[in-house]
């Protein structure tokens, strides 16, 4: 559960507020439309139609990859291609898409090891997540490392989707469709145990829940 104050540090990330869309403006677009307005950047753990069915009827386009990357250009694993910067604006693109939201979970295996302050060298270390981890657990180890587990775990992942949204910044058509206010920017986690949606607002740095 992400509580109300359980507000981020500020000054982490460099966002400007008119790259980030209306959560409840496009929730009520998704219920209109039948074809695709947005892309749903997410873990492929997570059952997205399952527990997006009770925040809307509309359509998005998953984009599944394990810890629900956007990957850098010349950064790509083999088995995170389908989260790649290209493959992301190729697909909104090809679908003429207005919306990007990178959705991440509570339950995520990112969080599970930035929590366990899992070393590279561990044997239950997925050297996999060890890579897709480590930018977050470092965001952690600076910013919250006072904090205890319990209050720490829903930050993380709140922390490991605003580094996602920073890497969609670092494409250049994506960038310029923001810029150009062609393409709106979101932020999303959900609680695992609750299905509860808890969506980014630029404004306040902070998550809140979605309806």
């Amino acid at each position: 559960m992400i509580e109300s104050n359980n507000l981020l540090v500020e000054g982490i990330h460099d966002f400007s507020a008119e790259n980030f869309g209306d959560t409840q403006s496009l929730l009520e677009l998704l219920n209109q439309r039948a074809d695709f307005v947005a892309a749903l950047i997410t873990c492929s753990e997570l059952q997205v139609h399952h527990t997006m069915s009770n925040v809307m009827s509309g359509q998005l386009l998953p984009v599944e990859n394990l810890g629900g990357i956007a990957m850098p250009q010349g950064e790509d694993d083999s088995q995170l291609n389908s989260s790649s910067l290209s493959t992301i604006a190729y697909s909104v693109e090809r679908y003429n898409l207005r919306h990007l939201v990178v959705c991440g979970h509570l339950d995520c295996q990112i969080v599970r090891f930035v929590l366990n302050k899992h070393r590279a060298d561990d044997p239950e270390t997925s050297t996999l997540y060890f890579q897709l981890g480590e930018a977050t657990r470092g965001i952690m180890d600076q910013f919250y490392g006072d904090l205890s587990k319990e209050r720490i775990r829903p930050i993380i992942m709140q922390e490991h989707v605003l580094l996602q949204i920073e890497s969609l910044l670092t494409d250049p058509h994506l960038r310029n469709l923001i810029a150009e206010n062609d393409l709106k920017l979101h932020g999303w986690v959900i609680d695992d145990e609750t299905n509860a949606v808890y969506a980014y607002d630029v404004t306040n740095h902070s998550f809140s829940a979605i309806g």
